[in-house]
């Protein structure tokens, strides 16, 4: 069963999502929390957690990393306690570039890792009938208090350039505490992070912007060896919307 709700008095952090949906699926979605406060992240091989870089702004060790679908009501299942986290040597505080950064767990994570994308943004699979699916455990919107809870959204992405995703719905986006989460997209047939939460505006109301994977995939690479379980057939250890808190460990 999954342990007692911790304290809810903690600060959440970057962008939640707006006009998604709850969900208990997308196993490898995790929520980090740490003085520097509460953030979203993904299992991308067995024992690193792709996020934010400005989720480790003044972080001091431990990063808390949790596996479940509502933190604050039902608790959580597997927890951990990683002490190594990284961000990106480029990332700048307070700017999109290069912000992202990689937990290092101190064991293996109990549930299937999802991979990294690794084709760059280009029009050709870029366009609205391949819209992200991103996820978090952030707010509905500006002003609530309603974090801890893992939802989902589809989100069309309307520019890229460099190493940035943005995309601009007014009823759909991320929020504070969705940061360091993941856009998932499954345009080559299996599902692959290809963005990470990063910002938006500061109403989560007009847009949002995530740090392209692709463009930082050598970096990733040498944490994770490149790791990738659609190279093995037993890896089949998570599921996509009908997930189970009970599932892991």
């Amino acid at each position: 069963g999954c342990a007692p709700p911790p304290d809810r008095d903690v600060e959440v952090l970057g962008t939640p999502i707006v006009g998604g949906v709850p969900t208990t699926g997308w196993d490898p979605v995790v929520m980090l929390q740490s003085n520097a406060g509460l953030c979203s992240g993904t299992v991308i091989s067995p024992d690193v957690v792709l996020t934010a870089a400005h989720c480790l702004d003044g972080a001091v060790a431990p990063v808390n990393v949790y596996w479940c679908d509502d933190y604050y009501n039902v608790g959580y299942d597997h927890h951990m306690a990683a002490t190594d986290f990284y961000p990106h040597p480029d990332y700048l505080v307070g700017a999109a570039t290069a912000d992202i950064a990689v937990v290092l767990l101190p064991q293996e994570s109990p549930v299937t890792p999802v991979p990294i994308n690794r084709e760059l943004a280009s029009e050709d699979w870029l366009d609205p009938s391949n819209p992200f699916t991103f996820l978090g455990f952030g707010v509905t919107g500006y002003g609530l208090a309603d974090n801890g809870v893992k939802r989902e959204v589809e989100i069309d992405i309307d520019q890229f350039y460099d190493d940035v995703l943005l995309y601009m719905d007014k009823a759909h986006n991320t929020c504070f505490g969705d940061s360091g989460g993941p856009g998932m997209t499954d345009h080559a047939g299996d599902w692959a992070v290809a963005g990470v939460n990063s910002g938006g505006d500061g109403a989560c109301a007009q847009y949002g912007i995530a740090v392209e994977v692709a463009f930082y995939e050598a970096w990733i690479d040498g944490y994770t060896g490149g790791w990738d379980p659609y190279a093995d057939d037993d890896a089949d250890g998570w599921t996509v919307g009908d997930g189970d808190c009970d599932d892991a460990d």
